[in-house]
């Protein structure tokens, strides 16, 4: 149910922030290695920067890192991928 899962988050963000303790993650690790792997269909172990950088933009994170490892040869691995949007994930919440 939607609506419970977004008032059991809303209610961890609340204790979060009144304790001082880290703040509950919305999207989880194993959400972001099957993104990648949606990305990355044949199993290859890298995508293009290209759709690094796309694949930030439709997750709503507007504020990336635009020179992640990888970048320069165009193959964004799928630790520097999952690394980089935990990062920015933290800094969107």
């Amino acid at each position: 149910d939607p609506k419970v899962f977004m008032i059991d988050y809303l209610e961890q963000l609340k204790k979060a922030r009144a304790t001082g303790l880290a703040f509950p993650a919305l999207v989880q690790d194993t959400d972001l290695t099957s993104v990648f792997r949606m990305l990355d269909p044949v199993g290859l172990g890298h995508i293009t920067y290209s759709q690094y950088a796309s694949t930030m933009e439709a997750l709503g994170v507007t504020k990336y890192n635009t020179a992640p490892a990888g970048k320069d040869a165009d193959h964004i691995s799928s630790e520097t991928f999952c690394q980089e949007a935990s990062v920015d994930f933290l800094f969107f919440f």
